[in-house]
C-alpha cells in the first residue's frame, strides 16, 4: 500500500532504488549526493536490501565496478556529481558506449570551480555520451523516475545507461511530501533483470558485423531515436499503474494558445510554473515547456510546439562556452532542432543560476518582458543575455586581466607562519598537529591543499594552492618542479597536507607516482581515519569493525569488515628518503620530525594520526587522551623509516601495552564490539607490533 511521508530528495531516490532491488551498489561520498549512498548502506546493513555494497577508493573505481557488474547481468546502481563524475568520466563514456543499463544518480553541482553547489555542468559534460538524461523538478519525480529510469534502460529496445538528475542542494537536501508506492506494485512494474545476450553479439539480426566499432555507433544513433518511444511508453505505463505521469520527454504547460514559451529543466521549473500562472492570470498568453528529458533530445516535441508559439526563450542553468551562441545548451540545441523547421518561433536565451545562484521569479519575469519586446521588435537584438537575481550581468565590463603589476615575492622564512584560530569542530587534532609540525618545519612552505578538514584548519601563512582530492600529489610534483627552475627551491618546503581519504583511497595512485620519481616534496596524512568532511564515511584508513555512515551497525552487517590500509609501510615500500608516524600526543616526537624531514631532500612522508571527536564519538576534551592510548596500547606506534631499510622505533613501546580495550571503550564508534571482536583487533594489534619489532631488529643499513 503506497503511504506518504516527508522526504528529502536524496532520501526520495533512495527509496525509489530500494524499491528496484539493485543486485550492486557502489559508492564513494560527495557532497551533496552522499546521503544517498548513507541510505542505502544503513538499508544493506540491516537486511532490508538485499544487495552488494561496494566501498570504492574514488568514482574511478565506481565506474569499473558498476559496469563490471552490469556486463555479468546485474541491476546496479551509483551515484555522483561535480568533480566525482569528472574524475569517473573514463568508465562512465564506456559504459554509455557499452550500451549497459546503469542508473546513476547525480546531485547536480558546479563542475569546474571550487564550490558545493548547484548548476548543470557537471552531468552534461556526458551529455553525448550515450547516457539517457533525466531532471527532474521536485522529489517525487525524482522517486518516480529511478523506477521508471530502471525499466526504460533495461528495456532490450534500449539497453541504455541512464541517469536521474536532481539539483543539488535545492532538492537533495530540502523536503518535501512524497508519496512512496508499495514493493508489491513497484515489483509488477519492473520485471527482474533479463539480459537475453552480450552486446556484443547480434544486437539487431539485421546487423550481423556489429562487432566493428562504426556500426555500433550507427546502431546508436538509431536506439537513441528508439528510446524516445519507449520513455514516452513507460511514462503513459507508469501513471496507469501509479495515478501520476510526467509527459514522458517533456511536458508542455499552458502552451495551447502561447505567444511565449520558456524552456527550462530541474528544480527552477516549479518556479518558472508559478510565473506562468501569474502572467495567466492577467490575460498573458505565456507557457512553459520543462524539459523533462535532455538526452536523448526531444525535437520532434518541441518542432511540435514551436509551430503555434512566436517566440522560445531558454532557461540555461549551464554555459556552453565557445559556442556559436555563446549561451547555454538549451539554447543551442534549441536552434538546432528547429533549423529545419517550416515555422520557426524567435529564440533567445538566458543563462541563470550558476554555482548555485537562486533562480528567482524576477528571472523569469525579466525573460518574459524581454521576450514580449522582442516580439514588438519583431526581431532579437541580443540573443544571450546574464541574469543575476533577475537584473541582467554585463559580462563585458568585467576585466580579462588585472592590470596592476605584482609584487616580487619573497619566499624566505621570517619567522612564524601559522596563524591561531580555526574552523574545526571542538576538539580536532588537526590545528594541533598543523601548528606544532608546521611550526617545526623553519622554512616558508608552499602549502597544497585540498577540499576537506584541512581548508577549515589554521591559516598557514605563504603561498597556498587549492588543488584536486583525485590529484593533489602531481600537483605538488608540478610546484616542486617550478620552484626548482626558478632558483627557489632550496628555502622553500613544498608541502601537500591531506586526509586518509584523499591520500591512501582516491589520491594513492598519484601519491604512489610521485613517491616512485622521489619527488622533491613534502605530504603529511592526517589520519582521521573516515572522510569525516563529506560526512563520516569509510576509507581504506578505517579500522576493522568501526562504525561509519557507509559502514553502518546493523542487523546484517556491523561497521567494516576489512582491515585498515597500512599507509606508512606501503610508502616505505617505495624506498623513499623518509616515512615516519607521528601523533598529537606526542608533541615532541613530532617536532622532531619536522626538523628532520626538513633536513632531507626528496620524497618525505609523515603520517600523523588525528582523533575526531565527531566521527570516533568521544567527548573533545579526550582528543589528547585517545591518541596517547593509541600509543600506548600498541594501536599506533610511533617510528621511522629511513630510505625504506633504517627502522627505528622513536618512542620505545611499552614492554607490556595497555589492553587495546582502553583506546576501544572511549570510542563511540566500537560500541557495538562484541568480546570476540575485541579480541581478533587485540590479536591483530599484536601481530603489527611484533612484525614492527622484527623489522626494528633486523635493519638492512
Amino acid at each position: 500500500m503506497e503511504r506518504v511521508e516527508a522526504l528529502t530528495g536524496n532520501e526520495a531516490i533512495s527509496w525509489g532504488v530500494r524499491l528496484c532491488r539493485p543486485q550492486l551498489i557502489a559508492a564513494y561520498p560527495i557532497t551533496p549526493q552522499s546521503e544517498i549512498v548513507e541510505i542505502l548502506s544503513k538499508w544493506v546493513a540491516d537486511g532490508e536490501l538485499d544487495a552488494e555494497f561496494v566501498n570504492a577508493e574514488g568514482e574511478h573505481s565506481v565506474g569499473g565496478i558498476v559496469m563490471g557488474a552490469s556486463d555479468a547481468g546485474l541491476r546496479v546502481f551509483t551515484a555522483t556529481c561535480s568533480q566525482g563524475l569528472a574524475y569517473g568520466f573514463e568508465y562512465f563514456s564506456l559504459i554509455g558506449w557499452s550500451r549497459l543499463p546503469v542508473i546513476m544518480a547525480v546531485t547536480n553541482r558546479a563542475l569546474g570551480g571550487f564550490t558545493i553547489y548547484c548548476d548543470h555542468r557537471d552531468s552534461l559534460s556526458l551529455a553525448d555520451h550515450n547516457w539517457i538524461q533525466f531532471y527532474c523538478e521536485d522529489n517525487q519525480e525524482a522517486l518516480d523516475t529511478v523506477i521508471q529510469a530502471y525499466k526504460i534502460a533495461e528495456d532490450p529496445r534500449v539497453s541504455m545507461p541512464a541517469m536521474v538528475c536532481i539539483d543539488g542542494f535545492y532538492l537533495s537536501h530540502t523536503t518535501s511530501i512524497v508519496k512512496i508506492p508499495s514493493q508489491a506494485l513497484v515489483d509488477e512494474f519492473l520485471p527482474p533483470p533479463r539480459r537475453l545476450q552480450p552486446l556484443t553479439l547480434k544486437t539487431n539480426e539485421n546487423f550481423e558485423t556489429l562487432r566493428t566499432t562504426w556500426a555500433r555507433e550507427m546502431y546508436k544513433a538509431l536506439v537513441n531515436e528508439h528510446a524516445k518511444a519507449v520513455i514516452d511508453e513507460v511514462d503513459e505505463e507508469f501513471g496507469r499503474k501509479f495515478g501520476r505521469n510526467y509527459g514522458g520527454l517533456i511536458e508542455a504547460y499552458r502552451c495551447e494558445d502561447a505567444d511565449l514559451a520558456i524552456v527550462a529543466m530541474g528544480s527552477m521549473v516549479g518556479t518558472a510554473r508559478e510565473v506562468v500562472d501569474e502572467y495567466r492570470s492577467n490575460g498573458v498568453p505565456v507557457g512553459l515547456v520543462k524539459l523533462r528529458v535532455y538526452r536523448p533530445f526531444p525535437k520532434e516535441h518541441i518542432r511540435k510546439i514551436a509551430k503555434n508559439v512566436k517566440i522560445m526563450i531558454a532557461m540555461d542553468r549551464n554555459t556552453a562556452w565557445g559556442s556559436p551562441g555563446g549561451g547555454g545548451v538549451i539554447f543551442e540545441d534549441l536552434k538546432s532542432a528547429l533549423y529545419h523547421s517550416d515555422i520557426r518561433p524567435l529564440l533567445m536565451d538566458f543563462v541563470v543560476g550558476l554555482y548555485g545562484i537562486d533562480v528567482t521569479e524576477a528571472d523569469f519575469k525579466y525573460a518574459i518582458e524581454e521576450g514580449f519586446k522582442a516580439l514588438k521588435k519583431g526581431k532579437v537584438e541580443k540573443e544571450v543575455e546574464w541574469l543575476y537575481f533577475g537584473r541582467p550581468y554585463n559580462v563585458e565590463t568585467i576585466p580579462l586581466t588585472d592590470d596592476v603589476k605584482p609584487k616580487p615575492s619573497d619566499l624566505r622564512y621570517k619567522g612564524r607562519v601559522v596563524l591561531p584560530g580555526d574552523l574545526c569542530c571542538p576538539g580536532c587534532a588537526y590545528p594541533l598537529a598543523m601548528r606544532h609540525f608546521i611550526e617545526g618545519l623553519g622554512k616558508t612552505i608552499v602549502s597544497v591543499d585540498v577540499v576537506g578538514c584541512r581548508a577549515l584548519g589554521p591559516t598557514v601563512l605563504g603561498v597556498w594552492c587549492q588543488a584536486l582530492l583525485s590529484g593533489a600529489s602531481s600537483y605538488a610534483s608540478g610546484v616542486s618542479r617550478a620552484l626548482k627552475v626558478l632558483g627557489k627551491r632550496e628555502y622553500v618546503e613544498v608541502v601537500y597536507c591531506g586526509g586518509d581519504g584523499g591520500i591512501s583511497d582516491v589520491g594513492f595512485q598519484p601519491l604512489s607516482g610521485a613517491a616512485e620519481r622521489n619527488e622533491d616534496m613534502l605530504v603529511i596524512c592526517l589520519d582521521n581515519e573516515a572522510y569525516m568532511n563529506t560526512g563520516i564515511h569509510r576509507s581504506s584508513s578505517t579500522p576493522l569493525y568501526a562504525w561509519t555512515t557507509t559502514s553502518e551497525v546493523g542487523k546484517i552487517k556491523a561497521g567494516k569488515l576489512e582491515n585498515k590500509k597500512d599507509m606508512p609501510l606501503i610508502m616505505a615500500a617505495h624506498n623513499i628518503p623518509y616515512v615516519a608516524t607521528a601523533s598529537v600526543s606526542h608533541v615532541r616526537d613530532l617536532i622532531y620530525k619536522a626538523r628532520k624531514a626538513s633536513e632531507i631532500r626528496g620524497f618525505r612522508y609523515i603520517h600523523i594520526l588525528t582523533p575526531c571527536p565527531s566521527g570516533w564519538r568521544f567527548p573533545p576534551e579526550k582528543t589528547v587522551e585517545v591518541a596517547r592510548l593509541a600509543v600506548q596500547t600498541g594501536y599506533f606506534p610511533l617510528f621511522e623509516i629511513e630510505n625504506g631499510k633504517k627502522f627505528r622505533f622513536t618512542v620505545k613501546p611499552p614492554q607490556k601495552p595497555k589492553p587495546i580495550i582502553e583506546f576501544l571503550k572511549l570510542q563511540g564508534r566500537f560500541a557495538h564490539l562484541r568480546e570476540a571482536d575485541i579480541m581478533e583487533i587485540q590479536s591483530l594489534v599484536d601481530s603489527r607490533l611484533q612484525y614492527l619489532k622484527h623489522l626494528s631488529k633486523f635493519n638492512l643499513q
